[in-house]
Order: structure tokens, then sequence, then C-alpha cells
């Protein structure tokens, strides 16, 4: 059987999975150590690894007339059908606010998107 995702060993040994053809090589320290944040606080409300499913590649839009932060290599994002299936109504909300809770507001945002969670690091 094929599999469809793979595991990725972070700078700190831990696992985060990875959709098969992104490249997470080039992801900059800061947003990287948001999404192993992203992916403990996802594992503690669903018992299940958080999916980075973007990086820099493929086409992203640019927010508030600014480049993309994935083309920085300061962004990620990551895949929700776990905290749907986790809670229909509320799951990617109590994911997303916990990460803004969690996360320097004045260096990152995190927003819901229809089908993924976007993080970015962006300096104020």
């Amino acid at each position: 059987m094929r599999r469809l995702l793979f595991n990725r060993i972070t700078e700190r040994g831990e696992r985060m999975k990875v959709k098969p053809g992104v490249d997470d090589s080039k992801l900059n320290k800061e947003i990287r150590e948001a999404l192993d944040l992203a992916d403990k606080v996802h594992q503690i409300l669903t018992g299940k690894e958080c999916v980075l499913t973007s990086t820099y590649d493929g086409v992203h839009r640019p927010r508030s007339g600014r480049q993309s932060r994935h083309y920085l290599n300061d962004a990620g994002d990551v895949r929700r059908w776990y905290l749907d299936a986790w809670n229909v109504t509320k799951g990617v909300t109590i994911f997303v606010a916990l990460l803004s809770l969690i996360l320097d507001k004045s260096l990152f945002q995190v927003c819901k998107e229809s089908d993924h969670v976007h993080l970015e690091f962006d300096p104020k």
C-alpha cells in the first residue's frame, strides 16, 4: 500500500507529518518552531499529528497587498481534517485561538482558511 504521508524529524527530534511533495527544508527557524508548537496543540486536541500541506510551493495570494510570507520561507499551511472531525463546529476555531494565545501576536499570524490553517512569521 502506497504511503500518503511521511514523517519529518525536526531539529529537536520531534515528528511532524508532511504532505508528499512539500519541501520544508528551507523554512526559517521561527516558523519551524511555531509549526512544531502547532503540532503539539493539534495532538493534544485530536490525538493525531498535524500535517504540513504547503510551504513556499504552490500559488499563495498576497495579504494586505504584500507578498505572501510563503515565498520568504516564513509561512506554512496545516491540514484541518482532524480538527473538523474532532469538533465539526469549533475544532479549527479552538485550534486557532489557542495558537493565537500562545504565539506572540507581534511576531506571528494564525489564520483560519476554508481548507487549512495558515501560520506565518511576520514581525511587525
